[in-house]
């Protein structure tokens, strides 16, 4: 099986403070929204770099778990898109594919701990908003079997319709994780993509954007899971993922709806653990597994980043996936939903 990730590369900067003095304001969908620093100064404890970037971690992932996977996407002609594809060989993913745009640098990420246990995310974009659809190398993708799709910005975000009316015409079935740029599509577009998307994986807000873009309901009321689903059951979606953060998360596969809580975790850093959740049900749902066992070993996944520092120093192997799924039942899986079209 051939998987090629699309998507950001980015070179991430962890900084924790010495001194708890950072603390963020929490709303929905947006747990570090307002930073707020007193004084002039912070000192900070400790520093860590690595590589991340919705393509390049959902790469890993994919090798980690026995793909054949090549990696799409654009850097800037510097030293941290050399380690970025450096890093990515070491993993066994083809870098071949990915563009180097000599007019701006690889995109940074700088993701500052807070004393609540979150984090806040100084985010350049750089390479990463740059991709044209004239860029594509369309001969290449022909040869995938499966595209994982994920957080597409600035200018980039223009390119993920055309990106799946190609896949739909060449018969790839693709899996969507955007980003806020992608789900500000008009309604026409939205829907097409939707109509086309084998597996779309959303956190709680950005379910609630969707809705909102294609003014579906009152958009008014509290978001309602079940009504979501519904609705992304009808429009043509063949999977469906919402993810709750540490309440857990909730999958559909047109037919019904199933949720289980987060697992118990000793969690260090959460950078990252969207990537392994989608990249890992999207395996399991490639492999045949069960909507169940799909799930189950999606939030082993996000358990296993979460626990270490940076977005792919958890991600587990194939065999690590097998011995800790077996040692994980599925009692608290609860069905919520029956969707009938």
């Amino acid at each position: 099986m051939k998987v090629t990730t699309i998507g950001g590369a980015t070179h991430d900067v962890f900084i924790t403070p010495k001194k708890t003095t950072i603390e963020t304001s929490k709303t929905k969908g947006n747990p570090s929204a307002n930073l707020n620093v007193p004084g002039e100064k912070v000192e900070v404890q400790s520093l860590f770099e690595s590589t991340g970037g919705g393509a390049t971690n959902s790469a890993v992932s994919f090798s980690r778990l026995g793909f054949s996977v090549s990696c799409f996407c654009k850097v800037g002609n510097d030293n941290y898109a050399k380690q970025i594809k450096k890093k990515l060989k070491d993993e066994n993913v083809n870098t071949e594919l990915i563009l180097t745009d000599n007019s701006t640098e690889t995109g940074i990420s700088h993701i500052i701990h807070t004393d609540n246990g979150r984090h806040v995310v100084f985010a350049y974009r750089g390479a990463n908003g740059k991709l044209k659809t004239t860029e594509f190398p369309y001969a290449s993708l022909k040869n995938s079997d499966f595209f994982y799709i994920t957080s597409l910005s600035e200018e980039s975000a223009s390119t993920l319709l055309p990106l799946c009316q190609f896949a739909h015409k060449h018969n790839i079935p693709f899996a969507l994780n955007p980003g806020r740029a992608q789900l500000s599509q008009n309604t026409s577009d939205l829907e097409e993509i939707l109509a086309v998307t084998h597996i779309l994986i959303l956190n709680v807000g950005e379910a609630a954007e969707v809705l909102k873009v294609l003014a579906i309901g009152n958009t008014q009321k509290p978001f309602e899971i079940n009504f979501f689903f519904k609705k992304m059951a009808s429009l043509g979606v063949k999977y469906c993922v919402v993810t709750d953060g540490a309440h857990g998360a909730y999958v559909s596969d047109n037919s019904r709806v199933i949720f289980h809580p987060s697992l118990p975790a000793n969690v260090l850093d959460t950078i990252g653990a969207g990537d392994s959740f989608g990249s890992t049900f999207s395996a399991s749902i490639i492999n045949k597994h069960s909507l169940e066992e799909s799930l189950k070993r999606a939030l082993i996944a996000s358990q296993s980043v979460i626990e270490k520092l940076g977005a792919k120093a958890g991600l587990l192997t194939s065999d690590q996936m097998e011995v800790t799924a077996k040692a994980v039942n599925t009692k608290n899986i609860q069905e919520i939903l029956k969707i009938t079209k």
